[in-house]
């Protein structure tokens, strides 16, 4: 059972002042009514006024007096009007009161208890989901950092690619100038090739007209009649005595002419 000791001080909210009041209303119509409300105005729970104003009121709005301004006047309002009851010699009242306000206040202290571990509960969850959140826009961040990174490498490859495709085009451009111009060199060459043909056979034309006016010739000389052939005589072959003399001859001629050339030395 819970503790309510007299000498406990109680601080009630309002709407626990009043539910408990509701719960005794039959208990306080045997009270000291007068006296009740005597004392909570010399222990300044009500003012004088008030006091004034219900101090000639039948019981029932005596009763009705306490439940409206009880709960109105701070947390201690209750504890005072315990003490009322107790020195008006209503001590078993104020002792079921004293009870039922402290099981209220332990249940409501265990309600908070139990509301403050699931809202500690919720805070680990809040907190662990946070970490896990933090951690996860950390993951994006990387992520994101890296999608970064792939779209400059992206961009970069994507200008060397126009770039290569530029230089491509100007080669394209040089290459097609340059087929350009061998096809205009391949028709010279053509043009060339059928002015030597037309040459060649205009050549061609002429040589067979020559050969066959040699020809024409060649068979006119053979229709003519053969002159008659002259005898040749083959010249002698000297024999080796006149050989001899002859060579005799020759060194006799050059000896002179040697001692000349000596003398004249």
């Amino acid at each position: 059972m819970a503790n309510c000791s007299e000498a406990e001080e109680l601080h009630v909210d309002g709407k626990t002042v009043a539910d408990v009041i509701a719960r005794y209303t039959v208990d306080l119509k045997y009270i000291n009514h007068d006296g009740v409300i005597e004392l909570l105005l010399t222990k300044k729970v009500i003012d004088l006024n008030e006091h004034v104003s219900i101090q000639k009121s039948p019981k029932t709005e005596k009763i009705l007096f306490l439940q409206e301004k009880l709960p109105q006047k701070g947390d201690t309002a209750f504890q005072k009007f315990l003490e009322s009851l107790e020195e008006k010699g209503h001590r078993k009242l104020a002792l079921k009161m004293r009870r039922v306000i402290h099981i209220q206040l332990e249940n409501e202290k265990k309600r908070l208890e139990a509301l403050n571990q699931e809202m500690a509960h919720e805070l680990d969850v809040e907190k662990r989901q946070k970490v896990q959140l933090e951690r996860r826009i950390k993951e994006l961040e990387e992520q994101l950092k890296k999608e970064q990174n792939a779209k400059s490498t992206i961009q970069k490859e994507l200008q060397e690619s126009r770039d290569q495709a530029a230089k491509q085009m100007l080669h394209m451009s040089a290459v097609e100038k340059k087929a350009k111009e061998l096809e205009e060199l391949v028709k010279r060459e053509q043009n060339a090739y059928g002015e030597l043909e037309r040459n060649k056979r205009k050549i061609e034309k002429e040589l067979k007209e020559k050969v066959d006016e040699l020809q024409q010739q060649l068979d006119n000389m053979r229709e003519r009649p053969k002159p008659p052939r002259r005898k040749t005589i083959a010249p002698r072959t000297p024999s080796p005595h006149q050989e001899l003399g002859t060579q005799m001859s020759r060194e006799y001629q050059e000896v002179p002419f040697q001692s000349q050339s000596t003398r004249v030395l």
